[in-house]
């Protein structure tokens, strides 16, 4: 590339990378800093079939979920997307705080992963790159006259490199939603969150019936 083509190139990649250095800014589409292109489609089309689930437990546990009434499909869409869709908690909650820390510890440049949309459906992944010729040329000053075209190719070079580092990050983040999305689809990613459900719902209610025991006893001494 001439001086002419080097700079129309990272003038173009300037705007891209202004963008994905913001974070998403306000939660309509119409006022924030980002649009769906510069997000990742992360909506979660996938359930599990509670009948597996049930199939996978113990008969005293099946036994005991009909015994309480629990809502064995409540049961699973709480493990997914914690109590009442609270989703810090979850599969979902789990696997959010996962692949950021992940990708934060792969690419320093990662400084948040956002999620937005009705129910949370676009990932806006934020960047923060230091751009600079070993000149202290950054790419604000493209425009500068006396800019040499070494300063230029060093600019390109580290600006390919932070294009390659978003491009290395979204492919990590697809590969992780398939991941999540094959986990909520497995019958075995529930079973250890139930088993410890019903035991707690056993313990509560054995409680109950002790101090119902307990007040019952002090009503007959009066």
């Amino acid at each position: 590339m001439n001086k002419k083509e080097l700079v129309e190139y990272l003038e173009e990649k300037k705007e891209y990378l202004d963008i994905m250095q913001k974070d998403f800014g306000h939660d309509s589409w119409w006022y924030s800093n980002r649009k769906s292109d510069n997000c990742i489609k992360c909506k979660i089309h996938a359930w599990v079939d509670s009948s597996k689930v049930l199939a996978l437990l113990s008969e005293k546990e099946r036994a005991t979920i009909e015994l309480l009434e629990l809502d064995i499909d409540k049961m699973c869409n709480d493990i997914v997307w914690g109590e009442d869709y609270c989703f810090e908690w979850g599969i979902v909650g789990q696997a959010r705080r996962d692949v950021l820390g992940n990708l934060k510890e792969e690419y320093p440049e990662v400084v948040d992963i956002t999620y937005h949309g009705r129910q949370g459906g676009w990932a806006c992944i934020q960047y923060s790159f230091d751009i600079m010729s070993k000149a202290g040329f950054t790419l604000d000053d493209l425009d500068y006259i006396n800019i040499k075209i070494k300063d230029l190719r060093e600019l390109k070079k580290q600006v390919d490199k932070a294009i390659e580092t978003m491009d290395n990050a979204t492919e990590y983040y697809l590969q992780e939603y398939k991941s999540l999305c094959k986990s909520i689809c497995d019958p075995a990613s529930y079973v250890y969150d139930i088993e410890e459900r019903i035991k707690s719902e056993e313990k509560n209610l054995l409680a109950q019936l002790d101090n119902k025991i307990e007040l019952s006893e002090k009503l007959k001494a009066l």
